[in-house]
């Protein structure tokens, strides 16, 4: 009797052993930042799934860190190659990715097989893409536009139509007409940090670096526009200048600037100001005369990446059955958590459709998706924080006026260069 009962305990015990396993293997350990927007996203995704396959549900182990903690850590385990210390699923911005995904390419998993990126902004998949193999599921798009107050420009004499699709030649001169007339600024931004040139820089299809790798600035009429536009601009005085992200949004919800030219994230920041309601447009990014600059750029954004480890087709599948493919979970990301995605079907859903009041009934979204089709690819490349440092140390002394154009391009080119051959 004792033996009947001793088998039975141990019976029960492997059973539950089992059950263990079995539950391991479908907890899937994903890294990423931004409760409100990024893993409230993900978590949205796993309802998803999990509603479609009840017989194979998954439970998501997420571990919340900042964007520069998680690439930190990243480098860390990655150059352990230790797969246990890997997660299955993580976000990378997608500026920084292509230097991660160079240097630890048999790290990642390739996703070509599952998704159909042709339904993807290019743009985003580029950043991806290794010798023809494609890494991530583009995910949050930085796609830009101007975002400026209607009532602000009707003071001044101007309308919807008088910013649909212009230069940024014509943008400043409206911009001066605004200032005079109302004593307000006509854009705020942030001078000495990058993200106003990089928006201008990719809007003419061009970045940082070549398709070899090499740096793209000393001859680069591109890079050169981009900087002078924004000299213009301060040197007009038509910009709120602001010093760090609580002044920039203090100028955009204050009224003391027209207008931002930002992704397409920054609408909640734009709607914290309710009171402003039905105040609020949205109209094309401006776009470079000289040929080479479109109406559309980025500023922004992230992917997500599956790891090489023992769940990466179990990843996949999630990854590619929700955010990969599915129309309707884009709807509820964008009514739930203020995502606007690069699935570029999901835009004909009914809550990308849809008008948004805040916005006089504009439908935004869908402009986003337009906007969002004509974005320029451009390589980031593997070195895309060093450039950025050696242009931002110069910025202060070009807009006094101590170095051109060329000078800055030139000393910022040959001491990224240095800094590569170390």
């Amino acid at each position: 009797m004792k033996f009947f009962k001793g088998l039975t305990i141990f019976s029960l015990f492997m059973v539950l052993l089992g059950c263990g396993e079995k539950e391991s293997e479908n907890v899937l350990k994903v890294w990423a930042w931004d409760p409100n927007f990024n893993i409230k996203a993900i978590n949205l995704a796993q309802e998803n799934f999990n509603k479609k396959n009840p017989d194979n549900q998954i439970q998501l182990e997420i571990v919340e860190m900042s964007r520069v903690d998680l690439e930190q850590k990243l480098i860390t385990v990655l150059s352990t190659e230790d797969k246990s210390t890997y997660p299955d699923i993580l976000l990378l911005g997608d500026r920084n990715a292509p230097m991660i995904l160079a240097t630890y390419k048999s790290a990642f998993t390739e996703l070509q097989d599952v998704i159909k990126y042709e339904d993807f902004a290019q743009y985003k998949v580029n950043g991806m893409t290794i010798d023809d193999k494609v890494y991530g599921v583009p995910f949050d798009s930085g796609v830009t536009g101007i975002y400026y107050r209607k009532d602000i420009l009707n003071m001044a004499g101007y309308n919807e139509n008088d910013l649909e699709n212009i230069t940024w030649n014509r943008f400043i001169e409206i911009g001066k007409d605004v200032k005079e007339k109302t004593k307000i600024d006509m854009i705020t931004f942030v001078p000495n940090e990058m993200t106003m040139y990089e928006t201008i820089l990719q809007s003419q299809g061009s970045n940082y670096f070549k398709p070899d790798g090499s740096v793209n600035l000393v001859g680069n009429e591109a890079a050169k526009d981009s900087l002078s536009i924004i000299k213009s601009m301060l040197d007009n005085k038509i910009v709120k200048q602001a010093t760090d992200w609580t002044t920039f949004v203090g100028a955009v919800n204050g009224g003391t600037a027209a207008s931002s030219v930002s992704g397409s994230w920054f609408t909640a920041t734009v709607m914290g100001a309710p009171e402003q309601k039905g105040l609020w447009r949205m109209a094309p990014t401006p776009r470079v005369d000289n040929g080479l600059g479109i109406n559309a750029s980025n500023e922004g954004g992230a992917s997500w990446y599956v790891m090489n480890t023992n769940r990466k087709d179990l990843s996949k599948k999630f990854l590619a059955e929700t955010l990969g493919s599915d129309i309707d979970l884009y709807q509820i990301l964008l009514k739930e958590a203020g995502v606007v995605g690069t699935y570029l079907p999901a835009g004909k859903g009914e809550v990308y459709a849809a008008g948004v009041d805040f916005f006089g009934g504009q439908k935004i979204y869908q402009d986003f998706i337009k906007w969002m089709s004509l974005v320029p690819e451009v390589e980031y490349g593997r070195y895309y924080g060093e450039v950025t440092s050696n242009i931002m140390m110069l910025l202060p002394d070009y807009y006094i006026g101590k170095i051109s154009e060329d000078e800055l391009l030139e000393r910022a080119q040959e001491k990224t260069e240095q800094m590569i051959k170390k």
